[in-house]
């Protein structure tokens, strides 16, 4: 599983679901690199999508952090 937040160029390992070892018998483990990618136009519809999930993702807890996170991505996208 990701965890949330997690950034673009983030490591994670997964024990045990890599290549097989030949000289130990068993798995390795496998790095997974995290790339995220940031859409550069949206249309109408992806617009409205986007603002009601960064609407609902600011609700909960009133979090600025989150809130300044979505008005970073809107300022990213031109929205």
């Amino acid at each position: 599983r990701v965890p949330p937040g997690v950034q673009s160029g983030t490591i994670l390992t997964v024990r045990g679901k890599g290549l097989p070892s030949l000289a130990h018998g068993g798995r390795g483990n496998l790095h997974v690199r995290i790339q995220v990618w940031t859409p550069q136009r949206l249309n109408p519809e992806q617009k409205e999508l986007f603002d009601r999930m960064a609407e609902i993702e600011s609700k909960p807890q009133g979090d600025s952090v989150g809130r300044r996170f979505w008005n970073r991505i809107r300022d990213a996208l031109g929205a």
